[in-house]
């Protein structure tokens, strides 16, 4: 009996051969195709493209490929894109046509060639234009500039500026001087004219001004004595870039150039409207079977492309196909053979095989818009292997953890606001489509899970913006000892939930909160440390792996829980021990250091380190299960192997050993570092906690202090632009990346190896869904 599909393992495989006629080959693949069912393996893999019997058919799409990859520009750049049609409506139109592919593709290529010489020619009217409107701009602002020179000279003014002294000794006439008028970027514009300044050696003066046109263009124009230099100065500006002019110093020919240009440009625009008229008309004729003929060249791009996985070697005039599909979809496949074999017209029927291979399947889980991100996290660390507990199943845990390090009721609440608003809004975003809005439709859930995380654990830290709100009444009064205020607990009363908002902004609250934060952190990644043992037993025991279960998980679950364990144990206890007011407790780490260096000292009630009764023989117990279990751990595994295979043991006996004893190691001194590095939850926390008091003291209470309207705003703002970049950004992305450490790393080493692959069946949907279509 097939197992039903589960979150908490990747579905049973099937190893599936098809030995099928060449003649049906494509109709084999296509409908395969069209079912998400197969994962094809490539025979061919490492051969030269010469066994690629459909690389020219391929090829031949990519082509087709191109050219409508063309006309869709077109078509956007015109505004007449038409939305992406469903694949029910494809299979609908393409069961109405009959054409060839062949015949199709001759279409969409004399389509192409066509478009592309109206494009052409409509760019080539498009320069045209523009260097007429250009040349006319430069035109205009030339002449004004001409008529002041010729004023200048013939009036005998007389300036005492160096540029107008030069004009006045220059050769006694107009027509001895030489120009040349340009339009040029106006980041150029410095360089430039200080580059004709050097070459002429000072013998240059110029004008300028910004662009009518373009506000990054700017018109200049040089005056120089003599044509010798005129072809070096036009050269250079060239080389900057500019478009040089140079125009006539007449009036008469002015005034023609000027007609000219402007009958030219009207003609030019009446050519360009209606070229653009004649490309919307052709593009008009193209919309109608874009969206067909791009679903089209993707369903038979991916034909040819699988089709040539085939050995087709082995036996003549059949192709064999390799590949796995789901155990409780294999029913499945054989409907679509016979389909494949009517539509061909094929004779001979497609056989299948199943069969068990050697080689480890691929990795099937199947998620949907709500499990997607969690998995998809799980997968960037490494796809699960197809017979062990899949990670992604548990990553519900990660808002956790990002609650703890965030844990804030008002910058969570905000980002609780964006959640809501993206689930309400995705039914837009999902009908608009696009990358960035599948993105977004993903992480949705994700959002909204850390958003009410860090919610709690900010309901649990009574901090709310980095301030606390009394919820419940404070379990303190406040009076007075020896003429210093003091509070002191009401009797028999306790805060019902949380930190009580009177050790805030005391001058003992971050030993008390500190505290609080370090042993939550540690008791927090004892327990994911152990479920991620659990889970590694549930691996074993699927496996039926009793080796590894008896010699190497439960020495490591004894080495954990003995002194990991009792860590995590006394710390609680000590929380549920009652202090008179004013006693010190019992220092934890000294109690655990003692428990393995000092184990022959009594421990009596009234000790530094007493606790509970019996406490020296539960912790000797302890420290002999601790120190016991690293020898059972280093020997037993390897030497039942060595036993099991005779002394055989692929790799030998010493490599066995040494496998083992670099295993052994990094264990033993991972749960050392890994329980240290849940300390990060306790240390973002503060950070987060400490900034936040710090935004509010320093900027908020500081410049509500000056009693200036003025002062609170821009104190205000400051505080909300503080919030909003340090807190909701910066610590919210640090925390998502701790997050991320600690389920990849901390968790995930002790049941997962993420050594799989992952099962990608042979989709056109998926194919299709990349370019728009649904």
């Amino acid at each position: 009996m097939t197992k039903e599909s589960s979150v908490f393992f990747p579905e049973e495989m099937q190893h599936v051969q098809l030995v099928v006629p060449y003649e049906s080959a494509g109709a084999t693949i296509r409908l395969l195709a069209e079912k998400d069912l197969i994962h094809l393996i490539d025979e061919n893999t490492g051969n030269d493209s010469v066994n690629k019997r459909y690389t020219e058919s391929y090829i031949h799409c990519e082509e087709a490929e191109r050219c409508l990859n063309f006309i869709g520009n077109q078509l956007e750049q015109y505004d007449l894109l038409p939305p992406p049609i469903s694949l029910a409506t494809f299979n609908e139109q393409a069961q109405n046509r009959d054409i060839s592919e062949n015949e199709l593709r001759q279409q969409i290529l004399e389509a192409d060639t066509s478009l592309h010489e109206r494009i052409t020619r409509t760019q080539h009217l498009e320069v045209q234009l523009q260097t007429a409107e250009h040349t006319l701009a430069a035109l205009r602002f030339y002449r004004p500039l001409l008529q002041e020179r010729r004023t200048a000279i013939q009036g005998g003014e007389a300036e005492t500026d160096k540029s107008s002294a030069f004009e006045m000794e220059l050769i006694g006439g107009l027509n001895f001087l030489f120009s040349i008028t340009g339009i040029i970027d106006s980041t150029k514009l410095r360089r430039l004219l200080y580059t004709f300044y050097r070459i002429s050696r000072g013998n240059v003066f110029s004008s300028s001004d910004i662009s009518s046109f373009d506000d990054k263009k700017s018109f200049f124009t040089i005056w120089f004595p003599t044509e010798s230099i005129l072809r070096k100065l036009m050269n250079i500006a060239q080389s900057y870039g500019a478009e040089v002019f140079e125009f006539p110093a007449e009036d008469v020919n002015l005034d023609k150039l000027e007609n000219e240009l402007t009958n030219q440009i009207y003609e030019s625009k009446s050519v360009l409207r209606q070229s653009y008229g004649d490309n919307k008309n052709f593009l008009l004729q193209l919309q109608q079977t874009y969206w067909f003929n791009r679903l089209f060249y993707i369903r038979e791009k991916q034909i040819y492309q699988y089709i040539d996985f085939a050995d087709f070697k082995t036996i003549e005039d059949r192709a064999i196909y390799k590949g796995w599909i789901a155990k409780r979809r294999v029913s499945e496949i054989q409907p679509l053979l016979d389909q494949a074999q009517e539509i061909s017209g094929c004779a001979i029927h497609t056989t299948i095989e199943f069969d068990t291979v050697p080689e480890n399947p691929p990795t099937y889980i199947e998620t949907n818009s709500f499990t997607y991100a969690f998995q998809l996290f799980n997968d960037s660390y490494g796809v699960a292997c197809h017979n062990e507990v899949n990670g992604g199943a548990f990553y519900c845990m990660y808002p956790f953890l990002f609650g703890i390090m965030f844990g804030d009721m008002g910058h969570s609440l905000l980002y609780l606001i964006v959640a809501i608003t993206l689930i309400l809004i995705s039914p837009k975003l999902r009908d608009a489509g696009g990358e960035t809005n599948d993105l977004i439709l993903s992480f949705r859930w994700f959002l909204l899970f850390m958003s009410i995380c860090a919610f709690y654990c900010g309901f649990i830290y009574n901090e709310c913006f980095g301030l606390p709100i009394d919820f419940f009444g404070s379990s303190y009064v406040q009076g007075t000892k020896e003429g210093k205020k003091i509070w002191t607990q009401k009797p028999n009363k306790v805060y019902p939930f949380g930190v009580d908002p009177v050790w805030m902004f005391k001058d003992n609250e971050l030993t008390f909160i500190n505290s609080l934060k370090m042993k939550l952190a540690i008791i927090m990644g004892f327990c994911q440390m152990a479920f991620g043992m659990v889970l590694q037993f549930i691996k074993h025991f699927h496996r039926r792996d009793w080796l590894e279960l008896c010699l190497s998980w439960l020495p490591q679950m004894l080495y954990m829980f003995s002194f990991f364990g009792y860590m995590v144990f006394i710390i609680i206890f000590k929380w549920c021990s009652h202090h008179t007011p004013g006693e010190e407790g019992v220092n934890l780490i000294q109690v655990l250091i003692g428990m393995l260096l000092s184990s022959g000292d009594k421990i009596d009630k009234g000790s530094e380190s007493y606790l509970f009764p019996h406490q020296k023989t539960v912790q000797n117990a302890i420290a002999l299960i601790f120190i016991i279990t690293i020898p059972v751990l280093l020997f037993a595994k390897p030497i039942v192997e060595i036993v099991c295979h005779k002394g055989k043991a692929h790799g030998g006996v010493m490599e066995i050993f040494v496998m083992n004893l670099i295993d052994v190691i990094e264990f033993c001194l991972s749960m050392l570092s890994h329980t240290a590095s849940y300390l990060r939850l306790w240390a973002l926390s503060l950070a987060h906690s400490q900034l936040s008091h710090v935004l509010y003291e320093e900027i908020f209470i500081l410049t509500l202090k000056i009693y200036n309207p003025a002062a609170f705003f821009c104190g205000w703002a400051a505080f909300a632009v503080g919030t909003v970049v340090i807190l909701l950004g910066m610590e919210c992305f640090s925390s998502l990346l701790h997050a991320i450490r600690l389920m990849w790393v901390e968790f995930s080493s002790k049941f997962y190896t993420g050594q799989g692959y992952e099962f990608k069946p042979l989709s056109f949907k998926e194919a299709a869904y990349k370019v728009g279509s649904k």
